[in-house]
C-alpha cells in the first residue's frame, strides 16, 4: 500500500496481454483512456498505462515481470 497526503491505498494494477494494440482499442471502446507509456529499457518490457472510467490507473504489458 502506498500512502501520500492526498490518498492511501492501491496505486495501480496491471495485466499481461497478448497484443497491446488490440487491447488498447478494447479499453478505449469501453471508455478507458490512454494515460502514459513508460520508456523502453534494455531487457524490460515497457508498460502502457491507462485510466478506467473512474480514474483508476492500470497498465498492460506483453510480458510479465520476472522476479
Amino acid at each position: 500500500m502506498i500512502k501520500s497526503r492526498d490518498w492511501a491505498g492501491l496505486h495501480h494494477f496491471g495485466f499481461v496481454v497478448e497484443d497491446k494494440v488490440a487491447t488498447k482499442r478494447k479499453i478505449e471502446k469501453a471508455g478507458g483512456e490512454f494515460f502514459m507509456e513508460l520508456p523502453e529499457y534494455p531487457g524490460v518490457d515497457a508498460e502502457t498505462k491507462f485510466k478506467d472510467v473512474n480514474g483508476v490507473v492500470f497498465d498492460v504489458s506483453e510480458h510479465n515481470w520476472r522476479l
